[in-house]
């Protein structure tokens, strides 16, 4: 399974940010999706992105691995 476009000026969408009641609402409907989709994977997940990681990650977290460009062989 891929999910791509995690970067910070996707995701979380930002017309659905402007749109929501609050950005709490937003945050908590984006990290719903994502999971749905992370959780359909039954042999392998890989999410990517550019620039900045989204924010609905957070920094230093170890319940993933992130891997810079460089350090892909």
């Amino acid at each position: 399974m891929f999910i791509p476009f995690l970067s910070g000026d996707k995701l979380p969408d930002p017309e659905i940010v402007a749109s929501a009641v609050s950005e709490d609402e937003a945050y908590s409907n984006e990290i719903k999706l994502l999971y749905v989709a992370a959780t359909r994977s039954k042999y392998g997940l890989y999410m990517t992105h550019s620039g900045t990681l989204s924010p609905l990650f957070p920094e230093g977290a170890d319940s993933y691995d992130s891997h810079d460009e460089e350090e892909v062989v």
